[in-house]
C-alpha cells in the first residue's frame, strides 16, 4: 500500500502509532478501538468522507495534490492535520468505525470473466453473494481485451486488458442477481460517495472507473437484495434455470466475513442444487484473512 498510496499509508501508520501512545485520541475514539475489525481502514474511509464533503479542506489539499509533480507532504505534517480533523469531527469518526467495509471496484469483474472462461459455458445465470452495488455483476457492460480476443460492450467507457483464455463463443449472461447485507443503490449520491471513501485518494483511475460503473448500474436498475448470503442463495437456487443455462454462484472477498455455519450452509445449498441442474461456483477469495486471494472455478455434482 505504501508504494502506490503513500499518503493513505501514512495516515494508517499514524493511526497505528497513535493507538499506542496518544491517550487523548484513544479517549476520543473509545477504548480498544484499534481492536475492532479493520479499524484503520474504516477510519481512513471516515477521513476520506470528510475530504469529499469539503469538511476537511486542509486534509484535502494534502490528499488530493493539485500539482502532481509537487513533493509529497512529510508524514509528520500529514498526521498533524489528520489528527486535527479527527478531533474536529469526533462523532463522524466514531460512526465510521461501524461502517461496513465495501471496497467495490468494477475491475474485480475480471475474476468473474476469467472463471467463466474456465467453465466454458456459453449461457449462464450468475448469482452473486456480497454484490454491494452490482458492479461485478455487469461484466458484459465493460469492454475486455485479452490475448487474441475481445468481449463485452465495445462502446463502454470502462475498458480493461486481461490475461486469460478467451470466453466461450457467444458468452451471454442470461440472468443475474445479487444479495448483500448492506446493498448500495448506485444512483444514490451519498451511497456512491461511501464507496469512494474506501478507495485510496491517490488511485484516480479506480475512482474514474467507479463513477462510470455506478452510472451504468444506475441505468440498468439491477436490484441487489438486502439479505444474508445463505438465506438468499437457498431461495434463489429453488428456481431451476432454463434448459441450456448454467448456474454460476460468484463471490469475491466475501467468504472470510461469513460465519462457519453460513459457509457450511452455502456449500450444502450448492450440493443440493447440483442434484437438480448443472451448477458451478467462481470465487476470488483468500485462504486466510489478510492473505492473497486465489481464483477458483469449481463444479458441483
Amino acid at each position: 500500500m505504501a508504494f502506490a498510496t503513500p499518503r493513505s499509508a501514512a495516515v494508517v501508520n499514524g493511526l497505528a502509532t497513535a493507538a499506542e501512545n496518544d491517550a487523548s485520541l484513544n479517549a476520543l475514539l473509545g477504548q480498544g478501538w484499534l481492536n475492532r475489525p479493520l479499524a484503520g481502514v474504516r477510519l481512513l474511509a471516515g477521513l476520506h468522507d470528510l475530504v469529499l464533503t469539503g469538511e476537511a479542506p486542509e486534509l484535502k489539499a494534502l490528499m488530493y495534490l493539485s500539482d502532481p509533480d509537487a513533493a509529497l507532504p512529510g508524514g509528520d505534517v500529514l498526521w498533524k492535520i489528520t489528527r486535527q480533523a479527527i478531533f474536529d469531527h469526533p462523532d463522524e469518526m466514531r460512526a465510521a468505525l461501524d461502517w461496513p467495509v465495501q471496497q467495490h471496484i468494477p475491475g474485480r469483474a475480471a475474476f468473474l470473466l476469467s472463471g467463466l472462461a474456465m467453465l466454458a459455458q456459453p449461457r449462464v445465470r450468475v448469482l452473486e453473494l456480497g454484490a454491494c452495488a452490482g458492479l461485478t455483476l455487469q461484466p458484459d457492460e465493460y469492454w475486455w481485451q485479452g490475448p487474441g480476443w475481445t468481449w463485452g460492450a465495445s462502446d463502454s467507457p470502462i475498458r480493461f486488458r486481461i490475461d486469460c483464455p478467451s470466453p466461450p463463443p457467444g458468452l451471454t449472461i442470461v440472468e443475474r442477481g445479487g444479495c448483500d447485507i448492506a446493498p448500495v443503490d448506485p444512483g444514490d449520491p451519498a451511497m456512491a460517495r461511501r464507496l469512494h471513501t474506501f478507495l485510496p485518494a491517490e488511485l484516480s483511475g479506480l475512482h474514474q472507473d467507479l463513477d462510470a460503473a455506478l452510472k451504468i448500474a444506475a441505468g440498468r436498475r439491477q436490484r441487489i437484495d438486502n439479505a444474508s448470503a445463505q438465506e438468499w442463495l437457498e431461495f434463489r437456487l429453488l428456481e431451476k434455470p432454463p434448459l441450456g443455462v448454467h448456474t454460476v454462484v460468484w463471490h469475491c472477498q466475501v467468504w472470510q466475513q461469513l460465519e462457519q455455519a453460513e459457509q457450511d450452509g452455502i456449500r450444502a445449498a450448492l450440493f443440493a442444487a447440483a442434484r437438480r441442474y448443472p451448477i458451478s461456483r467462481i470465487s476470488y477469495e483468500p485462504y486466510e484473512l489478510g492473505g492473497p486471494a486465489t481464483l477458483i472455478a469449481e463444479s458441483f455434482q
